[in-house]
């Protein structure tokens, strides 16, 4: 008659069926999985009720012992077009439909190409490529995580030969899965891989692990990590670091060659300083435990000097090159020109206060430019101080704590910076009273407020 009913009947099945039993001086406890399809919620032919209760009964296993499951209908469908998908998937594997594109990683103060990190790609035959995060998710957990992982491997040794073949001396990283990392045959793969080329240089291919797959299996990732670097050569890398839990810890039992820090902080050290703190953090650690450390997703020349002057000189991201194609590697390496911006900027001999005064212009210099894009945005977007992306109050109240600088100096930024922003809000007034954008007049205004600031910065020039 109701919902409750049905809970209370399973739970006293459960409860009769789980009752410890004596047989033959032995005690035999026995567990219960149970399976529910409800008619006419779930349909009405009996053969389909079945499957549907079969179905839901192995949910039931699969959530822990003497539990029942009911069959969910959106839950099915989900399941069948995960299923289809996956069919999609392993037919375009065996059509030869994936590739690797390659993305460089370099050292900004030298200008110096460190490396290529393999990333894969399905190029469709109709729907063109088709990124990572569509299809890895899929195969998750399946057999063909595995198989594609494995593949990936043989391809970035190739790719490695290929160039060495060339004259071409630089590191080749692919990223290896959970599954993939902890399956029993992952050590004999790789070495196969590595013998079938004899000539290319172990140490200039890297396994880029994830942090959170290392954790739950932390003893058994340490030994693989192990064998491979120190009976196959290879580098390893714990990559999206900072994004699961991180602990000291970790960087103390896996022996790993570098740590990658997550694009996720690293595109926003320019506005949220929790982002700065966590990204300073992690270099402070990788030099603590003499660990290499490159970012990821650096994408405007700004995040490169931020990112140098907080001791982090390897990088990788649009601001170097988006992933490309491996036909289109060796064209790109002979033209590559280092970031000039990056080579003549030489913050290792700065004081503090130095490095903190030009910090301080780059993300001041990135709000403003936020700020004005914003406001001369299009109408149709309601425009506030909050959307701006103007964290700069943040960083004063940082500074305070700091005590690197005078207070009346710090007032004086602080005042200024309050300044700009009455300035902004009474625009933002205007523009909702009027329904228009500010005039060049008022834009004008703007810059006369944002030079008084940086001239405030430049008195420690």
């Amino acid at each position: 008659q109701s919902t409750e009913q049905y809970y209370e009947l399973l739970e006293r099945i459960i409860i009769s069926i789980s009752t410890t039993y004596f047989i033959d001086e032995y005690t035999i406890d026995i567990g219960a999985s149970i399976g529910v399809s409800i008619s006419p919620l779930d349909g009405e032919q009996l053969d389909s009720l079945l499957r549907q209760a079969d179905f839901s009964m192995y949910k039931a296993k699969q959530t822990g012992k003497n539990n029942f499951n009911f069959f969910d209908l959106a839950h099915s469908k989900e399941a069948a077009r995960r299923s289809m998908k996956l069919k999609e998937i392993r037919q375009a594997f065996a059509n030869h439909e994936f590739c690797l594109y390659y993305q460089p990683k370099v050292h900004m103060a030298s200008g110096k190409l460190i490396g290529l990190e393999a990333l894969i790609r399905w190029v469709h035959p109709e729907k063109g490529v088709i990124s990572p995060i569509q299809f890895l998710p899929i195969i998750e957990g399946s057999d063909l995580e595995v198989t594609v992982g494995n593949w990936v491997i043989e391809e970035g040794v190739l790719q490695l030969k290929k160039l060495n073949d060339l004259g071409i001396d630089i590191e080749i990283s692919v990223n290896v899965s959970s599954m993939q990392f902890l399956d029993a045959s992952f050590y004999n793969n790789l070495k196969k891989a590595l013998n079938r080329y004899p000539n290319i240089n172990a140490n200039h291919f890297q396994l880029e692990v994830l942090e959170s797959s290392a954790i739950g299996n932390l003893e058994q990732v340490t030994k693989i990590i192990s064998a491979c670097s120190e009976e196959l050569g290879v580098k390893i890398a714990l990559d999206d670091f900072g994004t699961s839990y991180s602990s000291l810890s970790h960087l103390r039992q896996l022996p790993a060659d570098t740590i990658k820090i997550d694009q996720s902080f690293v595109q926003d050290i320019l506005v949220d300083p929790n982002d700065y703190s966590i990204v300073s953090g992690v270099i402070g650690l990788t030099k603590s435990f003499n660990r290499s450390v490159i970012a990821e997703g650096v994408e405007t020349t700004a995040h490169g000097l931020m990112l140098l002057l907080m001791g982090c000189e390897n990088a990788q991201g649009y601001a170097i090159s988006k992933p490309m194609k491996a036909c289109e590697l060796v064209d790109w390496i002979q033209e590559y020109k280092p970031n000039q911006s990056w080579t003549e900027f030489s913050p290792i001999e700065m004081p503090p206060q130095m490095k903190r005064v030009k910090q301080l212009a780059l993300i001041l210099n990135h709000c403003f430019t936020n700020m004005k894009e914003y406001l001369q945005g299009s109408l149709e977007e309601k425009i506030n101080v909050d959307k701006m992306g103007c964290h700069f109050g943040r960083w004063i109240r940082l500074l305070k704590q700091e005590q690197l600088f005078e207070e009346s100096w710090i007032n004086q930024l602080n005042q200024s910076h309050e300044d700009l922003l009455q300035v902004v809000e009474e625009l933002i007034s205007n523009c909702i009273v009027s329904a228009s954008r500010p005039t060049e007049r008022d834009l004008n205004k703007l810059d006369t407020l944002f030079e008084e600031l940086q001239s405030l910065l430049g008195q420690y020039h």
